[in-house]
């Protein structure tokens, strides 16, 4: 199970909204590969450089972990995220 959600308190404030959220394979095998297909809403024009942050957590025996960014993979800042796209 996976859950998504959009960061900050006011959404009216979000340019790009994230409506929907698909991996697979779910569960994700490691090692292995992954897919992230995401569904967005973007109410303005996208002027990059477009920093993004990513905050993903996995769960384990019922306790919430971090995911820590490796090699621009998992919990990662992007400073541009039409680049790495």
């Amino acid at each position: 199970q996976y859950k998504f959600s959009n960061c900050g308190s006011n959404p009216s404030n979000h340019h790009i909204q994230l409506k929907g959220l698909q991996i697979t394979p779910h569960p994700i095998k490691i090692p292995g590969f992954a897919s992230f297909k995401l569904d967005v809403d973007v109410s303005e024009d996208i002027v990059h450089p477009l920093q993004t942050t990513f905050d993903l957590k996995g769960k384990a025996l019922g306790i919430t972990l971090p995911i820590k960014c490796e090699n621009g993979v998992g919990s990662c800042t992007y400073p541009d995220w039409c680049v790495a796209c």
